[in-house]
């Protein structure tokens, strides 16, 4: 091996220095997850329509109740009692989807707890790769 001193040089270019480092070099590895296209398709077509649906009423009730509030600020006696059965039929009706919902078998719910079982057991190792390149 040949020495070569360089002093008081701008150097523009990258320079090759054979021998330099170690060639062998270390990696870490963990098991892939084999995700099949029915398991692709679970998780692309999401929750199921009662989530969507809950979601929306008890949005829909939220504004409705604002109103209600709204409208009964300075003398509580001017809400009726069609506002009242409007909100109680709005907070039952979203009460109802979610308890639904909750029964519902949710499969991407499935599909990602095989994901995160198989990545909680599957550790990544350690592997010291010593090939030429």
């Amino acid at each position: 091996m040949s020495q070569l001193n360089v002093t008081d040089q701008i150097i523009t270019e990258p320079q090759f220095i054979p021998n330099l480092i170690d060639p062998s070099h270390v990696g870490a590895w963990q098991a892939q997850y084999l995700l099949s296209q029915v398991e692709f398709e679970r998780i692309k077509r999401g929750s199921p329509k009662t989530n969507g649906i809950t979601i929306s009423l008890s949005l829909m009730t939220l504004g409705f109740a604002l109103n209600v509030i709204a409208k009964g600020y300075p003398d509580s006696n001017k809400i009726s009692d069609g506002d009242w059965v409007g909100l109680f039929f709005g907070i039952s009706l979203t009460i109802i989807f979610f308890i639904i919902g909750l029964f519902i078998k949710n499969e991407k719910k499935i599909v990602m707890k095989k994901i995160e079982a198989h990545f909680e057991t599957s550790t990544p190792q350690t592997q010291i790769n010593t090939e030429q390149s």
